[in-house]
């Protein structure tokens, strides 16, 4: 009999999925326990996050806070723009689909000009996170230094 390694962990993953659902079904009966469940939940995820940003003191602390702080503006910047486009594309999509069904479209104004708006809010915010501070002459690494 040959045993697969795949099958093994694979089975071992569904069974500790339908393990997990069984429980979280039998938790969310009771307010209590759903609320211990969410926290424990909620513990969980922040310390598998908290666990990446090592510090070597209250000093260094400070430091990789900021670091990630400037981390997470670029990537919220690069986010919001591409949602931005998407948005705006997505008003361009209805409004090309009205012109196509004529009078008998089920499109409305508000499905064209709500993800045109929506979609140039957010590319602008994405494009003034990620530019902000470079097109008044201050480099990325100068941010925040008072001179």
């Amino acid at each position: 009999m040959k045993i697969n390694p795949f099958e093994v962990v694979g089975d071992a993953v569904r069974k500790a999925h339908v393990h997990l659902i069984t429980k979280t079904d039998e938790y969310s009966r009771h307010p209590v326990q759903r609320r211990i469940m969410m926290a424990s939940a909620g513990l969980t995820m922040t310390t598998m996050f908290v666990a990446q940003a090592h510090a070597d003191g209250f000093a260094d602390m400070g430091t990789k806070a900021a670091d990630q702080g400037d981390s997470l503006k670029d990537s919220f910047g690069k986010l919001f723009a591409v949602m931005g486009f998407g948005g705006a594309g997505w008003g361009g999509m209805n409004m090309w689909k009205k012109t196509q069904q004529g009078e008998n479209s089920r499109i409305t104004g508000t499905q064209i000009w709500g993800p045109l708006l929506g979609g140039a809010a957010l590319g602008a915010t994405g494009f003034m996170m990620t530019t902000a501070g470079e097109t008044v002459g201050i480099d990325a690494g100068q941010q925040g230094v008072v001179p």
